[in-house]
């Protein structure tokens, strides 16, 4: 097997490959402690799964109102990102971590 030298690769590596790898990872374990959290305060009993507001100051500082159906669905989302990453004893995170930098592990 060669080594692979083409500069157009090598810059291709360094500055997307392992950059989506890292991002990628980073945001795996964000939503495995999102989840852990949510989990662990029982909030998918407190949440309802509806367009109820959550009250945190977003209609005053401009950020977007956040529902509990906005929350539920997050969740949601995360769940399908570490279920897919954990799939196969870890291989799609295996995947990543074996090329990524700075995983924020």
């Amino acid at each position: 097997m060669a080594d692979v030298t083409d500069p157009t690769i090598v810059r291709f590596s360094n500055e997307q490959t392992r950059i989506y790898a890292e991002c990628h990872t980073r945001v795996y374990y964000k939503s495995v402690g999102m989840l852990d959290e949510w989990n662990a305060l029982g909030l998918a009993t407190l949440v309802p799964n509806d367009t109820s507001p959550i009250i945190d100051g977003s209609a005053e500082d401009g950020r977007p109102i956040i529902t509990g159906a906005d929350m539920h669905g997050a969740i949601a989302s995360a769940t399908v990102l570490v279920d897919d990453m954990q799939a196969n004893n870890n291989a799609n995170l295996n995947d990543l971590l074996r090329i990524a930098v700075r995983t924020g592990a």
